[in-house]
């Protein structure tokens, strides 16, 4: 099994929206913008249950996540994907500006906004992140760890 290949590391939680940072190999690779987090601090950490979703307007809960490119309907092209999330399915790493255009899905962006929860300037980054897991998957699974902070 490959160790976790990527990283999404959660630093700006505020009540509209998440913001991090998604590493590759410990280096960073760009931005990201979530939904608002939803899940709850408990005495082991953070916890998930299924009645905090919000359909379309909640991050998915932190874990870790074998990591996947397919064929996209929605997107028309080949997209990476995290599997087995919990209460989720269809789960994409895209390019987006705001939590509008979010669903549940990591937003990648090489330039951010934390106070107007905003990411830009991402042309060609998905493209790019499918490649770099194209070549990880020829050594095994992929993995992203999804982390609070």
């Amino acid at each position: 099994m490959n160790d976790s290949l990527l990283l999404l590391r959660r630093d700006t939680i505020v009540d509209v929206h998440t913001m991090g940072e998604l590493l590759v190999r410990d280096e960073h690779f760009c931005w990201t913008l979530e939904d608002p987090i939803r899940e709850r601090v408990g005495i082991n950490g953070w916890y998930w249950d299924s009645s905090f979703k919000i359909p379309k307007q909640t991050a998915i809960p932190s874990g870790v996540y074998e990591v996947a490119v397919t064929f996209s309907q929605k997107f028309q092209r080949r997209m990476p994907i995290l599997l087995g999330v919990p209460d989720y399915t269809g789960i994409r790493f895209h390019t987006g500006e705001t939590v509008d255009h979010s669903e549940g899905c990591p937003l990648i962006g090489r330039s951010r906004n934390q106070v107007q929860g905003r990411l830009w300037d991402g042309v060609g980054l998905t493209a790019e992140l499918t490649a770099i897991i194209d070549g990880a998957s020829k050594q095994g699974k992929v993995w992203c760890k999804v982390a609070n902070p």
